[in-house]
C-alpha cells in the first residue's frame, strides 16, 4: 500500500479533533457503561448537531414529519448505528479535505442504501450507515492522487453500471496496491464499526449471493442505484440488472426523497 495512504488512515484515528463532540459521541456509543441517554446529552451540547439530527428524523424520508419533538426520540428513530455514522462523517470532514461533489455522492450513497435496506425489510439505519461509509477509501485516494483518481473514474464511466465498481477496484490495485473498498474497511475496523458493516463495505462491488448478509444486498444495490442517478438522472434503461423488489421502486419518488435527505445531511 502507498505509505501516504496508510498515513492518512492513521491521521484520521489520531486527529487533533479527538475532543470534538463527534468523537465524544463515537466514544460514548463504544462504552458499554453509557447508553442512549448519555449520547443524547452529548449531542445536545452541540446546537447545530442537535438541529441536524432533529431535521433528519423529521424529514419525509422517515415518514414522521413534524412528529419528532425531542432529541431522545429523534435518536431512537435514527438508531445508534446511524448516529455513530453521522458523527463519524462529521469528524472525517474535520480531518480530511472532501470536495463538494464527493461529499454529495457520499450522502446519496447513504440515503439510497437506506431505502434499499427498507425495501429488503432490514434495519434502515444499517443501510444509511454502510452507504455513508462505503467510499471513505475513495476520498483518501482522491486526496493522495487526485489526477490518478479522476483518470480511473473517467475510464470506468462508460461501462455498464454493474461493471464500474469492480473495474475501478482492479485499476486501483494496479496503481496503488489496494482498492478503495478495502481502504474503507481498514478505517472502519480501526474505529470499531460492526463487522457486518465492515464486511459489506469491503464487498460493496461484488454482487451478493444468498449466503451474504442483508446489509451486503442493501449496500450493493443502493450503490448501483446511486451510480445510476449520478450518470443518468435516475433514468434506468435496463432494469433487468436489479432484483424484482428493487426494479419495482418508484425511482422518481426515490430521487425526491433522496434529495430531501441529502439537504438534511449536507450540513453535518
Amino acid at each position: 500500500m502507498a505509505p501516504d495512504l496508510l498515513s492518512s488512515i492513521n491521521k484520521m484515528k489520531n486527529s487533533n479533533s479527538n475532543m470534538s463532540v463527534a468523537h465524544s459521541i463515537i466514544t460514548a456509543i463504544d462504552d458499554p457503561d453509557m447508553g442512549a441517554g448519555d449520547v443524547s446529552r452529548i449531542i445536545a451540547s452541540d446546537p447545530l448537531l442537535s438541529a441536524n439530527v432533529m431535521r433528519i428524523a423529521n424529514s419525509s424520508y422517515y415518514g414522521l414529519k413534524g412528529k419528532v419533538a425531542s432529541l431522545p426520540y429523534a435518536i431512537s428513530i435514527l438508531g445508534l448505528t446511524a448516529i455513530r455514522s453521522i458523527a463519524f462523517t462529521s469528524l472525517m470532514r474535520q480531518s480530511i479535505s472532501i470536495p463538494q461533489n464527493l461529499w454529495k455522492r457520499f450522502l446519496e450513497n447513504g440515503a439510497i442504501s437506506a431505502k434499499t435496506a427498507e425495501i429488503l425489510s432490514i434495519d434502515r439505519s444499517s443501510g444509511l450507515s454502510s452507504g455513508l461509509l462505503a467510499d471513505l477509501g475513495e476520498i483518501l485516494i482522491h486526496n493522495f492522487d487526485t489526477q490518478g483518481y479522476l483518470d480511473i473514474k473517467h475510464e470506468v464511466s462508460t461501462l455498464p453500471l454493474n461493471q464500474r465498481g469492480a473495474t475501478q477496484e482492479v485499476l486501483e490495485v494496479e496503481r496503488y496496491s489496494v482498492n478503495h473498498s478495502n481502504l474503507s474497511r481498514m478505517i472502519l475496523e480501526r474505529w470499531g464499526f460492526p463487522e457486518t458493516i465492515c464486511y459489506a463495505v469491503s464487498k460493496q462491488h461484488e454482487e451478493p449471493s444468498d449466503k451474504d448478509g442483508a446489509i451486503n444486498h442493501a449496500l450493493y444495490w443502493g450503490l448501483m442505484i446511486a451510480e445510476g442517478f449520478s450518470s443518468s438522472n435516475g433514468k434506468f434503461e435496463d432494469l433487468s440488472i436489479f432484483p424484482t423488489q428493487i426494479s419495482e421502486i418508484d425511482f422518481e419518488q426515490l430521487g425526491n426523497d433522496t434529495e430531501e435527505l441529502i439537504n438534511q445531511l449536507s450540513t453535518i
